[in-house]
């Protein structure tokens, strides 16, 4: 397997999110944004991606079924959770990824910084190895 510097691999990421958020991988566009599209509307749409590599996995579950409850009052929506099955190219040692979709950057931001999700984050800690980026559109 080919080695990958930390820019690169940064740099990677960075181009999955843009794709995503984009919408350019497999025509992934939300209802919401087409008809923003259409109306000429500039809504922003948020994505918070996690990398995550588990450390135990019953404080993961712990956790994981805590998440949904805390996107509620933000709009936020998990799109994604998948497991790694290869890297095609360059270095990636987390396991794990996720994709949360929120109505816009405040939104995303309020989701992290709100106390019903910073008290998860001990349990988060425990459980899992995990770096949360936010993109927007």
């Amino acid at each position: 397997m080919t080695k990958m510097s930390r820019r690169g691999l940064m740099e990677l990421g960075a181009a999955l999110g843009a794709g995503l958020v984009a919408g350019k991988i497999n025509g992934l566009v939300s209802p919401k944004e087409a008809q923003a599209t259409q109306t000429g509307g500039a809504e922003k749409v948020a994505w918070v991606i996690g990398h995550i590599k588990v450390k135990d996995n019953g404080k993961w579950g712990e956790y994981r079924s805590k998440v949904p409850e805390t996107l509620l009052q933000w709009g936020g929506e998990v799109l994604f959770r998948g497991h790694r099955v290869g890297v095609l190219s360059g270095e990636h040692s987390y396991l794990d990824c996720v994709v949360i979709r929120f109505p816009d950057a405040k939104s995303a931001t309020g989701w992290y910084n709100s106390p019903a999700y910073q008290a998860l984050i001990p349990i988060r800690e425990q459980a899992a190895d995990i770096v949360l980026v936010a993109f927007e559109s």
